[in-house]
């Protein structure tokens, strides 16, 4: 587990949508959203990157 940076978009109803994330030095932007769920802990995200990897943030 790292600690990672994450740059949303909050549209006109104030949901916010990752955009992009970066891992170390690197931004990988967000290709497409797989899905999206929320635990007790923590609210789960997992994108497809433009770099073809499929991330849990």
């Amino acid at each position: 587990m790292e600690n990672v940076q994450v740059a949303c978009y909050s549209g006109y109803r104030g949901e916010e949508i990752s955009r992009r994330f970066c891992l170390g030095q690197r931004w990988v932007a967000v290709a497409q959203v797989l899905d999206r769920w929320l635990a007790p802990d923590h609210r789960y995200f997992k994108r497809l990157g433009d770099d073809g990897g499929v991330y849990i943030l």
